[in-house]
């Protein structure tokens, strides 16, 4: 019985230990994200509200260079071999095409298209700039965006610096 007292007085965490250890890896994934966002290059707002970053710069790359893949097959090639993937994407300038399933913004007002699934798939990271055009999208539409392989983190591919084609 005394057992049974003591087990009472323990704080959540040590009785949970499974789930206080999840907890933990999801918040430092969560922070390793978050840090990553901070961090990486992206386009800036300047003080007069126009971009200081050159937004055409991306969108005047030959085509002929890029690698075409569409969103499923870049999908499941991480899926498969997660180092494989990265070897052939990551840093290389993609155009993906795929039905949209997601359009939204992250924690620093930034807009995203996720395609394939809503709890995994690819995540492309738009800049400021192709607000309007992300606006005009509606779930279960096709279409192309051209941007740099980003890796896999958590449960997305990574595409940054999206421009919708």
């Amino acid at each position: 019985m005394a057992k049974k007292e003591t087990e009472k007085n323990k704080s959540w965490f040590k009785r949970h230990k499974i789930m206080t250890g999840f907890l933990i890896v999801f918040i430092l994934f969560f922070s390793l994200g978050l840090l990553g966002s901070i961090i990486s290059p992206d386009d800036t707002n300047s003080s007069d509200g126009t971009s200081s970053s050159d937004d055409t710069a991306s969108t005047n790359i030959p085509v002929d260079t890029s690698i075409r893949v569409s969103a499923v097959d870049l999908w499941a090639e991480y899926e498969m071999n997660e180092i494989r993937a990265d070897s052939k994407y990551e840093g290389k300038e993609l155009i993906v095409n795929g039905t949209v399933v997601e359009l939204g913004k992250d924690i620093f007002n930034k807009p995203f298209i996720v395609f394939v699934s809503q709890w995994g798939g690819v995540q492309c990271k738009s800049k400021t700039s192709e607000l309007e055009k992300i606006a005009e999208l509606n779930v279960g539409d096709f279409i192309t965006v051209q941007g740099k392989g980003d890796g896999f983190f958590v449960l997305h591919v990574g595409i940054k610096d999206c421009v919708i084609l």
